[in-house]
């Protein structure tokens, strides 16, 4: 559910699926030392924001998460800050607050059935939500060799079927 609230939060504010941001070791290394599932990132590699939308969604990358919410924010802070804000304008501050925008586990990260479809169902009409990312452009995941012994994947398009 918090991927899917740094999604709907990061879509609000994005212009350019095409804009660029660097990967930085600060969020390697955050995603690493946490036990985060990752799309793969790779220290200096520059990548859409579309990719970072991707990564987010489709392995549930922890990397790819920290990312767009430093690029949307400036810092994972601001953006957690962004989050919460979001749950108060859907009318969930009371039963609903988060603390990262990867899903680590923190006893004041939570909500409740209710709020997971009240999230979902604001993210449905959104231009950039989960199943519009997906959906017309089906990506799978091939596993690479990443440096430094980090588990890693990689997005790659899927084979054309028609």
């Amino acid at each position: 559910m918090t991927k899917i609230l740094t999604v709907l939060v990061a879509a609000e504010h994005i212009t350019d699926l095409n804009d660029t941001f660097t990967i930085t070791r600060e969020i390697t290394d955050y995603a690493y030392q946490h036990k985060c599932s990752t799309a793969g990132f790779l220290d200096e590699e520059t990548v859409t924001v579309r990719d970072l939308l991707y990564g987010t969604v489709l392995p549930s990358g922890g990397d790819a998460a920290a990312a767009l919410a430093i690029y949307t924010a400036g810092s994972q802070e601001a953006f957690i800050d962004l989050m919460n804000n979001k749950l108060s304008e859907l009318g969930l501050a009371k039963t609903a607050h988060f603390t990262n925008c990867v899903g680590l586990y923190d006893e004041n990260h939570y909500c409740t059935v209710y709020d997971m479809a009240m999230i979902l169902k604001s993210s449905s009409g959104q231009r950039y939500s989960p199943p519009s990312i997906v959906g017309p452009h089906l990506h799978h995941l091939q596993h690479r060799p990443a440096p430094g012994g980090h588990p890693s994947v990689q997005l790659v398009p899927a084979p054309h079927r028609g």
